[in-house]
């Protein structure tokens, strides 16, 4: 089995996280088209980082290896490709929405930057918030949709005044005497919050009638598909931070998607690991076994699979789950447990065992 993106990144598989950063960076830096590098190496970089950086793709890959990449790149929809521009946008800040640019403005990135006006700059915007909605497995097999309530607390801008204490600017001078020494420090204003500015809420406002802020609850429906990961994120347009002047931008809330651990199954990429328990005779002999399923338990049976050995895997293909085109499937993966008999064996009974045994031709 090879595991080639490990060789494109110039790492092992025992890297750290930080390792396979630090990794990426130099070599996007060194390949990058803008820099004279070679595009197709800078392709492979950025799709090498883009599966090692991921910690559910990178664990299926050291499963699977090269051979499983494919299924990794496409996640079951069958076409998807990596724009190594994006991964490298997203891994330096951002491109043009920010305005960084690493090679210090010297390059023009290829188009990364998406601001075509000359310079134009974006509106201030709001703080992005932040919030995690814990599913079960099932609901992660089967898709779900969730209600959430958001409340909004937009300030009134006809409201807004300068902030005394700080004069608008945000924070607060202080001097300080130690002996001969004078020392000069700045903090925050407590008052507006380091914003500079503050919405006291006028009486005669027919806005927010006299409270500063005009509040209101958003129901929102979150619709999650069949086969969603774990650490999927759904922006919230304008429903985070809210802008403080008429020529800011609100910011967004950000959901993330994290999936409970089920009682049953382990997920890997798209197979679902389960492990049971049998009696050793059950190992030659065979017999059924149910098995837990979130669209109902099925019964399958062992002498189908042959002689089980306690360290092997069984595959049972279309029982895993859902892909993004929601057509086809991952695995299940049996595994077993091997439950040896606690007394000791008659000598009829032993023998009775070996003459099954050599029946069945086992020794």
């Amino acid at each position: 089995m090879t595991f080639k993106l490990y060789e494109v990144l110039g790492v092992d598989r025992g890297s750290s996280p930080e390792d396979i950063k630090k990794a990426y960076r130099q070599s996007a830096m060194k390949h990058h088209p803008d820099k004279g590098g070679d595009p197709d190496t800078f392709k492979s970089v950025s799709e090498a980082y883009s599966v090692l950086s991921n910690p559910e793709k990178k664990s299926h890959y050291d499963m699977v290896g090269d051979s499983g990449l494919g299924e990794i790149n496409s996640g079951g929809g069958g076409g998807h490709t990596v724009n190594p521009m994006d991964i490298f946008s997203a891994f330096f800040g951002g491109g043009g929405a920010s305005g960084f640019d690493p090679f210090g403005g010297m390059f023009g990135m290829h188009g990364m930057h998406g601001n075509h006006g000359g310079g134009s700059s974006r509106p201030k915007r709001g703080a992005d918030k932040s919030h995690t909605i814990t599913i079960p497995l099932a609901d992660a097999y089967k898709g779900t949709v969730k209600q959430l309530r958001v409340s909004v607390n937009k300030p009134c801008i006809p409201c807004k005044e300068t902030c005394h204490p700080c004069q608008g600017r945000g924070v607060i001078t202080e001097m300080r005497r130690q002996g001969p020494f004078t020392q000069v420090l700045q903090r925050a204003c407590p008052n507006c919050k380091g914003k500079g500015a503050v919405f006291k809420g006028k009486k005669t406002c027919v806005n927010c009638k006299g409270a500063g802020a005009v509040k209101t609850e958003n129901q929102e429906t979150i619709v999650l598909s069949p086969g969603i990961r774990r650490g999927h994120k759904i922006r919230l347009q304008g429903l985070g931070e809210q802008a403080q002047a008429d020529d800011e931008e609100p910011g967004d809330v950000i959901i993330e998607i994290s999936v409970a651990e089920d009682p049953n199954f382990v997920r890997h990429g798209n197979d679902l690991h389960f492990k049971t328990t049998i009696p050793v005779y059950q190992a030659f002999a065979g017999g059924l076994i149910s098995i837990p399923h979130f669209t109902g338990s099925f019964e399958i049976q062992l002498r189908e699979l042959g002689v089980i050995q306690s360290e092997k895997c069984y595959a049972i293909q279309g029982k895993g789950m859902p892909f993004n085109d929601g057509k086809s499937f991952g695995n299940l993966i049996l595994s077993f447990e091997l439950v040896y008999p606690m007394k000791k064996l008659t000598e009829e009974s032993a023998e009775a065992l070996r003459l099954a045994f050599v029946a069945a031709d086992l020794v």
